[in-house]
């Protein structure tokens, strides 16, 4: 579990972006949490007893998370993500091949991961984010759109296009202070959008640990 766990970390630390504003309503339409932080919803596959807390933050390490909650006996839950209080990391590491329109912007690092983790009687056992399928979102062979969190310090556009070994990745998003939610599109193409556009239509998904 302990490898499954850091190949997850890797994974997030290398793809993942920030940001929000300070109000108590979502910045974008579909949003599933708002600016100040509020993250609720269903997870539409619970089957009670498979999981009963979540935990968001750095999960590679413990004393790093920054919230927990319950989850009810319909797999509802409702947790409320503070501003981070670690040092903030630069937009322009997450982000590579981007042009930001603020280059000071700046990320929690506290919140490496960005996704609710799962745990069972304190075992990690996975992890729940919003998509349009239920596979899981970072298996090979994967093709749709998941979705992930960040917070930023401030509002920023950011654009352009990164080319890895294997895929291309694309950034079209406007970012404000405090929590946003990112979608990341994965076409047959290997090209992977990022934006603040999210699609209506998405489900919460609980994945069990990573395939």
């Amino acid at each position: 579990m302990k490898k499954n766990k850091t190949i997850l970390l890797l994974v997030f630390s290398v793809i993942l972006g920030t940001g929000c504003s300070n109000d108590n309503e979502p910045s974008t339409s579909n949003q599933s949490i708002t600016t100040a932080g509020i993250l609720s919803g269903t997870i539409s596959n619970y089957n009670a007893g498979t999981l009963n807390e979540l935990k968001f933050g750095d999960l590679f390490k413990d004393n790093n998370i920054i919230s927990t909650c319950a989850i009810s006996s319909d797999g509802k839950f409702s947790m409320t993500l503070p501003v981070p209080t670690k040092k903030l990391v630069s937009g322009t590491t997450k982000f590579p091949g981007a042009s930001l329109s603020n280059p000071k912007l700046q990320m929690g690092a506290g919140c490496v991961m960005s996704l609710p983790m799962a745990y069972k009687t304190s075992s990690w056992i996975g992890y729940i984010c919003r998509s349009d399928t239920a596979m899981d979102p970072y298996s090979p062979g994967f093709i749709g759109t998941s979705t992930f969190y960040f917070y930023f310090d401030r509002s920023c556009t950011i654009k352009g296009k990164f080319d890895v070994t294997t895929e291309i990745w694309y950034y079209d998003m406007t970012v404000t202070k405090g929590w946003n939610e990112i979608a990341r599109t994965v076409d047959s193409t290997h090209c992977i959008m990022y934006t603040k556009t999210i699609p209506s239509g998405l489900k919460w998904y609980f994945y069990k640990s990573f395939n």
